[in-house]
């Protein structure tokens, strides 16, 4: 076999130390090798020029020791992954490596190393319910009456109610915000009580925080656009206000000033049996 000029017996490269060429020859392998000492004491015949391009830098004892001290680091690593606990390691299958660990609610199984450490296993399967209902529920709110009073406000501003027309009709509509029930629920808050509804202070203006509250059913008939105002001892009110500052009932102030009498008459003249 042709040598080099080069004489490499016993130069060091990492663990390995060159003894002398080999005299041997691999069939189909022209490149030339050497015997070679590993600092653990194996003895190996490697090609020259992997050695002294430092590709192989030991018998390969140096990969035993990484692996080992990839373990130990493991074992030192104390922690939960998710709801498992890691109690030690199972004995190696092959290639793939087990933890024994247990779960949060109890049990113990068997666990891949690959699986822990890049959190595909987080638990015994135990809180895969809880998960799966949290990944359905947006806001949890859908039976209440505030979820109830939103779907009604799209549906009058979408056209798909029996009152749209005085509502989507007349252009009202609801703000992108509050196309989202959170929002809406955020800006409003809870519905003060069970006579409370959304009431719009501008009838003609749009559902949005700035324009809405909650409001009883009184308040919101002296807010329609079709009430009928009166003028009483220099203030304006409506047939319910005048009503509850009177003796005379809403039904006979409406008739009253249906037959032309004043306002100071209808509300004054006590009814007569």
């Amino acid at each position: 076999m042709k040598r080099t000029s080069f004489d490499p017996t016993g130069k060091q490269f990492g663990k390995l130390t060159i003894l002398a060429w080999d005299a041997g020859k691999t069939e189909g392998d022209s490149h030339p090798r050497v015997r070679c000492k590993c600092a653990c004491g194996n003895q190996k015949i490697i090609r020259f020029s992997h050695i002294k391009a430092g590709k192989i830098v030991s018998c390969g004892c140096h990969k035993d020791a990484n692996t080992s001290k990839r373990r130990r680091v493991f074992f030192d690593l104390k922690g939960d992954y998710g709801l498992w606990t890691a109690i030690r390691e199972l004995p190696q299958e092959g290639a793939i490596r087990y933890i024994e660990c247990k779960c949060q609610c109890g049990k113990k199984s068997k666990v891949l190393l690959s699986g822990l450490r890049h959190g595909l296993s987080r638990s015994c399967g135990c809180n895969r319910e809880h998960i799966s209902r949290d990944k359905a529920t947006t806001h949890g709110l859908s039976k209440t009456s505030e979820y109830r009073i939103w779907l009604g406000m799209l549906k009058r501003c979408r056209g798909r109610s029996k009152c749209s027309p005085r509502y989507h009709g007349r252009g009202i509509s609801v703000c992108k915000e509050w196309e989202r029930f959170e929002i809406f629920y955020r800006d409003m808050g809870p519905r003060p009580s069970v006579n409370h509804s959304v009431d719009r202070i501008d009838n003609d203006g749009n559902y949005e925080p700035k324009n809405c509250r909650w409001a009883t059913q009184e308040v919101q008939c002296n807010n329609k656009r079709n009430n009928r105002w009166n003028t009483y001892r220099g203030a304006d009110y409506t047939l319910i206000q005048l009503s509850k500052i009177s003796t005379v009932s809403y039904a006979t102030l409406m008739a009253r000033l249906n037959r032309g009498w004043s306002v100071e008459r209808a509300v004054n003249e006590p009814k007569h049996t």
